[in-house]
């Protein structure tokens, strides 16, 4: 495989911009004639452009940057479905928009993952959304064994297609990374144990630059360079400092990424720093294993739900080892359940088929239903007003011996939902 160019392209150079480039897309369809192909502008600056792109979304979406939009919408009981895959043939495994809002991907136990655009509707006329849109596939990706993990690349810009990549990490297999714009394998990063053997990564996530990609494997973090994909890393061993088990998921400070944390199927959670990757605190108060971490946006606030347990504990990294705050919804199962933050708010799926949306001031919940089945993936999208929703778990059936038949012992939904939480016209 050519790695020419790695370097250059998951490098962080300083003019590379974190901001949406769906806008920008838009209004270059709005000043070009040809509706099928976008032709670059021509006399039009960058931060003319930039400028004309803020005015555009503050004029179609006022109340885009409110941070109580989600929590007023739950409140008017407003939440509106715009768009849902129904009759799934597999379970979806969660969902997760792209750093830029243009897309969400979701894992099945197929082994393929597949990648939706957001509806170009919503970017330009939300008022007109309340009939479903449909949602096509527009990327698959086949992996060769059962799905562990995914994350988008953090730098992730629609304008520059070089960046538009995935990480996957699956069984018995090395860590992936796919260009999801021309449906390729662009690189692989092998992780070896102590015989030599090719291990394989339960967990993956990328700092905020992008140049650092995080594995977890059975008691150890293996640390790679993006640009320098192989089988060099950094191999840190932190079952030396008494942190044990199945390394479930990472997660890296937004705000101070020289801080990451790790959850373990032992019911703990670890959070390190760098360089040398050694453990700050330990975390403890699960009751199952731990299946998703994840950083609050300005960095103090950590929080961690795991498999079959009820609650998602909130820390302060101000005061480790103390609880901030605890959170109740349902986990019957021992599927990942996601939940995201949301400036004040952190929303959750439930195995009851509900979301809920918690404040992080006051604690106080509230509940919608949108499934008859498992809600196992919630994603935000950064730019817009707008959730995923993934449903599914497996199902056991009943046999009836007389009439020769099998039942369901309950309803089965296997679908993903875009469902809009902001102001309509």
């Amino acid at each position: 495989m050519d790695d020419v160019g790695f370097e250059s392209i998951f490098s962080t150079p300083e003019n590379r911009s974190l901001e949406a480039t769906t806008a920008d897309e838009l209004l270059k369809q709005r000043y070009t004639t040809n509706e099928t192909t976008v032709q670059p502008l021509v006399g039009v600056s960058e931060n003319q452009l930039l400028e004309e792109v803020s005015e555009l979304v503050e004029e179609r979406l006022p109340a885009l940057n409110n941070e109580d939009k989600i929590w007023n919408a739950f409140l008017s009981n407003s939440w509106t479905s715009v768009g849902v895959t129904k009759q799934w043939k597999t379970i979806p495994k969660g969902c997760k928009f792209a750093p830029d809002g243009s897309c969400v991907i979701s894992a099945g136990e197929d082994n393929v993952l597949r990648c939706f655009n957001t509806p170009q509707r919503l970017w330009t006329h939300p008022e007109t959304q309340s009939a479903d849109i449909d949602l096509n596939e527009v990327v698959t990706l086949k992996e060769g064994g059962t799905v562990y993990d995914y994350q988008w690349y953090p730098l992730l810009n629609s304008w520059e297609p070089e960046t538009c990549c995935l990480i996957t990490t699956i069984k018995q297999g090395p860590v992936h990374m796919w260009n999801v714009d021309s449906n390729e394998l662009v690189a692989s990063y092998r992780i070896f144990n102590h015989l030599d053997e090719l291990d394989s990564a339960y967990s993956v996530a990328f700092n905020p630059q992008g140049d650092k990609l995080y594995c977890g494997t059975d008691g150890i973090i293996y640390v790679f360079d993006t640009s320098r994909p192989g089988r060099d890393c950094e191999k840190r061993d932190l079952r030396k400092t008494g942190f044990k088990g199945i390394f479930s998921t990472i997660a890296v400070n937004p705000a101070m990424p020289s801080v990451y944390a790790v959850g373990s199927y032992l019911q703990t959670v670890s959070v390190n720093s760098e360089p040398d990757g050694m453990p700050l605190c330990i975390l403890e108060g699960h009751v199952g294993g731990v299946t998703q971490i994840a950083f609050h946006q300005d960095g103090h606030l950590l929080a961690s739900g795991g498999r079959k347990d009820d609650i998602i504990n909130i820390w302060d990294l101000r005061y480790p080892g103390k609880t901030y705050l605890v959170f109740n919804r349902e986990v019957t199962t021992h599927q990942k359940i996601q939940f995201n933050f949301c400036n004040k708010y952190l929303i959750s799926g439930n195995t009851n088929g509900n979301v809920t949306c918690f404040d992080l001031v006051t604690g106080a919940p509230q509940e919608r239903n949108f499934s008859v089945d498992c809600v196992n993936g919630v994603s935000i999208n950064p730019k817009l007003p707008l959730i995923a929703i993934s449903c599914g778990q497996r199902h056991f059936y009943i046999e009836d011996n007389d009439a020769e038949k099998k039942y369901k012992l309950k309803n089965e939904d296997l679908s993903l939902q875009l469902v809009w939480s902001g102001p309509l016209g």
